[in-house]
């Protein structure tokens, strides 16, 4: 039996939001057999273009605020609701769905206070948030339950570097990374790929820049793909850094966050890839530890 699963998700060129959560949530949907996922989204060009291609059903909310959204929820008609949005649900709301007979599955990144919800999903690597959730029960806590992903066989070849910093990279982090390794003259292939929220016309400047000593590309269809061809993967502390750890791949990771300055000092700490500043000034040193590394030879 087919049964109807709402995801609740917020994405966009929002700070601290970006584009991950929605593409957490469709994996998620696409993994899960005998579903009919139904998306509850902010009003944003890119995710429903997003969405569309994916063909999955969804519906925009203008004006996204909790009295909105806990109406259209209740007009769906559902019995269940995945909910992935940063800093933004409180117990309140949790309640306030599971009043409409919702059982009701929370996929949380910081844990800030005790949430009702009826399952919690959290893959962080940061053992100490497991002791905010208290007594919890019905808890799926830590990097093992990282959503399954396609392991490809591709290693790529030697010495080549793919470059990502989340859906929007509102600081541009790219083009200042691409600008530190076009000054260091690598002897690398290198790729840069910009999400669905990154400024066009910073697009099309990296482009014209590009020429024959890295290639730029705007919102490739398959990341885990590309992930699977490069051996270094500079990229910022988020969801696709895990995707990429979880490939095996060696990552120079940069976090532009407070958020994920507190996942890369647990990088760092577990020895799980080669971090940087947040003002990349050790950058240099870290990406020539990289460069030497055994994987890259």
């Amino acid at each position: 039996m087919i049964e109807t699963v709402v995801f609740l998700v917020q994405a966009g060129r929002i700070n601290k939001v970006s584009f991950g959560h929605l593409f957490r949530c469709i994996q998620i949907s696409k993994k899960t057999k005998n579903i009919n996922p139904y998306f509850l989204i902010n009003k944003n060009p890119q995710s429903e273009n997003i969405l569309r291609s994916k063909k999955i059903s969804f519906e925009t909310i203008k004006n996204f605020k909790k009295k909105e959204i806990l109406e259209k929820i209740k007009n769906i008609g559902a019995k269940k609701i995945v909910i992935d949005m940063y800093d933004f649900v409180d117990n309140n709301f949790i309640k306030s769905v599971k009043k409409l007979n919702y059982k009701t599955i929370l996929i949380d990144d910081v844990p800030k206070k005790k949430i009702s919800a009826d399952i919690i999903y959290n893959y962080s690597i940061i053992k100490d948030y497991k002791k905010k959730y208290f007594d919890y029960k019905k808890i799926f806590f830590g990097p093992k339950y990282l959503i399954p992903l396609s392991k490809k066989k591709e290693t790529g070849k030697k010495k080549n570097i793919l470059v990502f910093f989340g859906g929007s990279d509102i600081n541009n982090y790219s083009e200042k990374v691409i600008n530190i390794l076009l000054k260091l003259k690598i002897n690398a292939k290198i790729k840069l790929i910009l999400g669905p929220g990154y400024l066009k016309s910073k697009y099309y400047k990296l482009k014209k820049k590009s020429k024959k000593e890295f290639e730029v590309v705007y919102n490739v269809k398959n990341l885990e793909k590309e992930i699977s061809k490069h051996n270094l993967i500079i990229i910022s502390a988020g969801y696709s850094m895990y995707k990429a750890m979880f490939m095996n791949k060696l990552c120079l990771v940069v976090p532009t966050s407070s958020h994920e300055i507190k996942i890369a000092k647990h990088v760092k700490k577990n020895n799980l890839g080669l971090v940087c500043n947040q003002k990349l000034k050790d950058f240099n040193k870290f990406l020539s530890q990289a460069l030497n590394n055994n994987i890259l030879k």
